[in-house]
């Protein structure tokens, strides 16, 4: 298959895809990944002010390469990521990639990377998207999280919120609703960094 020499964006916003901005894709083995640092800095410097790469990532993919970028907004709990936020990000690094090529080769990137030979697809990151843990539990403490844990071998879930942590535990108590504030304060449950196994943001409608 000969690739496109410009695929449009591919925007995600969460988990709805628009067809009409849909990104041709190249079929082909992944030769390498690329989420370093710099790559993210890049990346942020499209982004501006007002929004936080969540994730980014370049892959060699059959004869080109495909850039994924995952938003969020700033602030705690972080802002929502709109379709017009997408669209602006994605023509603002569409222009910085490709003048910073024009101009010559980014350390960071593959050195036969062009303006011609990318695809770009950009999404947010999702109103109950995952947790990078441990480093983000007191970015969201207090707010409602949806964790999984294990307990002797038992492993379950709930929602609860982050309240502490000492040298070795996290310390998580468990969240009650806006319809169940009148209740007793729910159970409370202290986790080695083994035992906590994942963390979501969690939306209470």
């Amino acid at each position: 298959m000969t690739p496109s020499l410009r695929p449009f964006p591919k925007i995600n916003i969460d988990g709805v895809a628009y067809p009409a901005l849909a990104a041709l894709w190249v079929a082909g083995p992944l030769v390498f990944v690329n989420t370093s640092a710099e790559l993210i800095s890049f990346c942020q410097s499209a982004a501006g002010p007002d929004l936080e790469i969540f994730r980014a990532s370049l892959r060699g993919e059959g004869k080109g390469y495909r850039i994924e970028i995952e938003l969020e907004g700033a602030g705690t709990p972080p802002a929502r990521v709109s379709l017009a936020d997408c669209e602006r990000v994605s023509r603002q690094f569409i222009e910085l990639l490709d003048r910073s090529l024009v101009e010559g080769p980014l350390v960071f990137l593959p050195e036969d990377l062009g303006p011609d030979n990318y695809s770009l697809e950009i999404s947010s990151a999702g109103a109950e998207r995952e947790l990078r843990l441990p480093g983000e539990l007191e970015r969201f403490r207090g707010q409602p999280l949806k964790i999984k844990f294990q307990i002797k071998e038992q492993v379950e879930t709930m929602i609860a919120v982050f309240v502490s942590a000492t040298a070795n535990a996290y310390v998580f108590q468990e969240y009650r609703r806006k319809k169940e504030k009148h209740k007793k304060p729910g159970r409370e449950v202290t986790l080695s960094g083994e035992d906590l196994l994942r963390a979501n943001l969690y939306l209470d409608m």
